[in-house]
């Protein structure tokens, strides 16, 4: 009995000593939570009270990138898509040395202008809303291809649907293009899309430029002397006129692949992303493989039948049998 009775006491005073440190433990538990709680606090209202980044060790806060020297040329419109590329990559690549070495202002304005409703007036050193310091008077462009009719709206217009007539001609100026001048490059493409805005107006041989006035006529002062009086000798017989030969007609120049069918509205003819014309240009290129101009024209003849094809086969045009 003595043995039970000390067990039953042992028993009792170990649960009363876990009873004891329980709530210690779970005070602990809770202490922990509370420490958290008010970490947590803290750095909520340090980062919404001083909208710094906490990830920057210097404590400053970030200052948005800007373009173009355009407070709204912001990186989110650098990285905004028109069309397949971002207006920043159009920007950057017009400053390259393949899209022509534009400074980056006037890269700004070439973007912006060809893509108004994206890249705009954002991005448009002209037209964005910056605080920048007052510009110099604005210098009078000179007119494209000595034509005053070749205006930027007409240079920045798509010729052929696709690429602008500007782009077109500077291809033609550079080593890729030909290395031609730039009133030679301005007729090629003028030529090339007779009908578009490019033809007539930026064309040196046909573009209207002011002429020089002509200086007005100089009337002879009458002399004083007396009119001789008429004599009555009778007036002689006029002579027979003088017969004209009829006029031979000129030959007939084929302009295109030796075809008359091959005429510059076939030339001009969108052929997938380039015209037939581009087409058999490249292939008489070095870049194309330096064809002859009759086998550059039967290879991208067979390559596009139903477009450039017939009419610019030099086995087949002009009803040829082939």
């Amino acid at each position: 009995l003595v043995r039970a009775s000390l067990a039953i006491a042992a028993a009792a005073a170990s649960k009363n000593d876990e009873d004891v440190q329980q709530p210690s433990v779970r005070g602990g538990f809770v202490a922990d939570a509370i420490r958290s709680e008010s970490i947590g606090k803290q750095s909520t209202t340090s980062t919404s009270a001083g909208a710094t980044d906490i990830n920057d060790p210097t404590g400053r806060e970030l200052q948005p990138t800007a373009y173009c020297s355009c407070s709204t040329c912001t990186q989110a419109m650098w990285d905004t898509y028109a069309g397949a590329h971002q207006c920043g990559a159009r920007i950057e690549y017009k400053s390259s040395q393949w899209g022509g070495g534009l400074s980056h202002n006037d890269a700004c304005l070439f973007v912006s202008n060809e893509f108004p409703t994206t890249c705009g007036p954002a991005c448009h050193p002209d037209l964005c809303e910056a605080t920048d310091p007052p510009t110099p008077a604005p210098v009078v462009p000179q007119p494209k291809c000595g034509c005053e009719s070749c205006t930027a709206e007409v240079w920045y217009h798509p010729a052929g649907g696709s690429h602008p007539c500007g782009d077109r001609i500077e291809y033609k100026m550079s080593e890729w293009g030909g290395n031609l001048s730039e009133e030679d490059a301005c007729r090629f493409v003028s030529n090339e899309y007779p009908n578009d805005e490019c033809g007539p107006f930026c064309n040196p041989d046909q573009c209207n430029l002011t002429p020089e006035p002509s200086p007005a006529p100089t009337t002879a002062r009458p002399t004083s002397s007396p009119t001789k009086m008429t004599t009555d000798s009778p007036t002689p017989q006029p002579s027979d006129p003088p017969v004209t030969a009829t006029p031979t007609s000129s030959p007939v120049v084929l302009k295109y692949c030796g075809c008359h069918d091959c005429t510059d509205a076939v030339w001009s003819t969108m052929a997938g992303a380039h015209s037939c014309g581009d087409r058999i240009t490249f292939m008489k290129s070095q870049w194309g493989g330096n064809l002859p101009e009759e086998e550059a024209c039967a290879y991208v003849s067979a390559e596009f039948p139903s477009t450039c094809g017939p009419h610019c086969d030099p086995s087949t045009c002009d009803g040829r049998c082939p």
